[in-house]
């Protein structure tokens, strides 16, 4: 194990316990002896990189290995290979070569053809040894054979503006853009004006294959709102330990001529309106005349309304 100060670390794992499930003999033993030989090298692998962490099945992988010798010319066995990462299976042999008197630099460059292997995760794993087969150095650099990835292509929420009481339909499309099947969650997230979670809905997606893609549907009850209130609802989905970008989306119950969202009308929300109409700018909720514009009327009619002269509700006037 390779510590920060560049010294190494020799972890030893013991299991005391042996069991033979034939016989159901089962022995523990108390004391251990250990040979461990030890080799001060002055060869290293200096630079092990792939071109690229992920792959699309059939592509070249492009290995680059660099190696130094700093002490006297020596012979080292140089290898490489290409294993499946977790199982250790090898998959294919990259190099297999004898230095004669190294000594200095040196690199190579080898590529490894995908061609016809599964998608997963693989090593190419590095072993310089001497003749007489001590481990002089290992390097190993993992990369994805097969590329997995998604992303959100639809994310609504309507009403945008509700009644209370209204159902709110929320609706999340998600395509597979890799060339790997996707399994996963999709999360609909709606969060209260407060912040917190109010509520949310988890979707599976199951063996989702490249170009395709598949759909989620939800309903949100506002009958539990706050008059004025909005939420917003965010969507993603996890998968292959990453998730995509989150798409977010609000919805809100509209008081007409509260522009601030603090559940009242006051003078304040009179001259945001008129900010609105210099800039030319739209809000629904600013729109009180029901013109399809933000005119100094609107505002005027907004601070009638903040001293109680009259009452708005949507484009009506009472």
């Amino acid at each position: 194990m390779e510590n920060p100060d560049g010294t190494s670390t020799l972890v030893v794992v013991m299991y005391p316990f042996q069991y033979n499930p034939l016989t159901t003999d089962v022995r523990f033993y108390r004391n251990y002896s250990f040979e461990i030989n030890h080799t001060v090298s002055p060869v290293a692998i200096t630079t092990l990189t792939t071109d690229r962490n992920e792959y699309e099945q059939g592509d070249a992988v492009m290995v680059d290995i660099g190696l130094n010798c700093s002490g006297e010319p020596r012979d080292i066995v140089f290898s490489a290979l290409v294993k499946r990462y977790g199982s250790g299976e090898v998959a294919s042999g990259l190099l297999l070569r004898t230095l004669k008197d190294f000594a200095g630099h040196a690199s190579f460059s080898p590529q490894w053809d995908s061609g016809g292997v599964e998608p997963g995760y693989y090593s190419v794993e590095v072993t310089l040894t001497d003749t007489a087969g001590d481990i002089l150095d290992r390097k190993t650099e993992i990369f994805r054979l097969g590329i997995s990835s998604g992303e959100i292509t639809d994310f609504t929420a309507t009403p945008e503006y509700f009644e209370i009481g209204d159902e709110v339909e929320i609706e999340m499309a998600f395509k597979n853009n890799g060339t790997v099947n996707i399994t996963g969650t999709a999360v609909i997230r709606v969060l209260s004006p407060t912040g917190y979670a109010a509520e949310e809905f988890w979707h599976n997606v199951t063996n989702l294959i490249p170009s395709e893609s598949v759909s989620f549907s939800d309903t949100l009850d506002t009958s539990g709102a706050v008059a004025g209130s909005s939420y917003t609802i965010t969507g993603y989905v996890l998968y292959d330990s990453r998730s995509t970008d989150p798409i977010a989306v609000t919805v809100r119950n509209m008081i007409a001529g509260d522009l601030n969202g603090d559940g009242t009308i006051t003078t304040a929300d009179a001259a945001i309106a008129l900010r609105l109409a210099a800039r030319g700018e739209y809000d629904p909720a600013a729109d009180v005349d029901c013109d399809g514009w933000i005119t100094s009327l609107d505002a005027l009619m907004i601070t009638q309304a903040a001293v109680g002269n009259i009452k708005l509700e949507g484009c009506q006037l009472k």
